[in-house]
C-alpha cells in the first residue's frame, strides 16, 4: 500500500540520519573557536545504497560544513533502498547541528 511504502521510506530515512550522526565529529579548530551552527547536507542514494551528488546546502562556517560532508563520506555506502518503497533512488536533505552547549 501507499502508506506502507511511505512508512518504509521514513524508517529508511531515519536509518540514514542515524548512520551519518554516528560518523559526525566536531572539528577541533571549530570547537576551540566556539564555532557552532547548522549544516544541511543533500545527496541522492541509489538503489544499492551508493551516494551521489553530495553537497552542503546553506549553513554554517566551512569547518562545520566540511565535517558534515565528511560524516556522510565516512558512511561510505548505506543499506540498499528497501524494495517496498518502490523507489530506485531517494533524495535526502539532512540537517546536522553542531552545538557546544
Amino acid at each position: 500500500t501507499m502508506q506502507r511504502a511511505e512508512d518504509v521510506a521514513a524508517s529508511y530515512g531515519e536509518s540514514i540520519r542515524r548512520a551519518i550522526e554516528r560518523h559526525k565529529h566536531y572539528p577541533r579548530a571549530a570547537r576551540l573557536r566556539r564555532i557552532q551552527g547548522l549544516v544541511t547536507v543533500a545527496f541522492t542514494v541509489a538503489a544499492d545504497g551508493s551516494i551521489s551528488g553530495l553537497r552542503a546546502v546553506g549553513g554554517a562556517p566551512s569547518p562545520l560544513e566540511q565535517a558534515a560532508l565528511d560524516a556522510v563520506r565516512a558512511v561510505g555506502k548505506f543499506a540498499s533502498i528497501p524494495r517496498e518503497t518502490g523507489k530506485t533512488s531517494l533524495e535526502f536533505r539532512i540537517p546536522m547541528a553542531f552545538s557546544l552547549d
